[in-house]
C-alpha cells in the first residue's frame, strides 16, 4: 500500500511541475 501512495504521489508531482513549466513558457 505504501509503494502504491507513493507511486500515485510521484505522478501528481509530476503532473504539477509539468503544468508549471507549462505556465511558466
Amino acid at each position: 500500500m505504501d509503494i502504491f501512495s507513493l507511486d500515485l504521489g510521484n505522478k501528481q508531482i509530476k503532473l504539477k511541475s509539468s503544468k508549471a513549466e507549462y505556465q511558466c513558457h
